[in-house]
């Protein structure tokens, strides 16, 4: 019975995930909301296989994503 409940709160949180991050770039980039989903999709699957192939290289792309959001900010800073 635990057991299920956690099952479902994971599906919760996961489910949460997905739709915020399908508005956020709905309201950022106004993208529509199915694409939102589909690319939220694409980078959980994406952030997945990375993770079966070593955690080095999961590292690594974690570390390019924060390098990017850097650059971002910045380049928001200036302009």
């Amino acid at each position: 019975v635990l057991w299920i409940l956690a099952e479902l709160a994971i599906v919760a949180t996961d489910l949460t995930e997905v739709v915020g991050v399908a508005i956020g770039l709905h309201l950022l980039l106004r993208v529509p909301l199915w694409v939102g989903v589909l690319m939220t999709t694409i980078d959980t699957l994406l952030l997945l296989a990375a993770q079966y192939n070593g955690m080095k290289k999961l590292e690594l792309l974690m570390m390019f994503f924060l390098v990017l959001i850097s650059i971002c900010f910045f380049v928001e800073l200036v302009l």
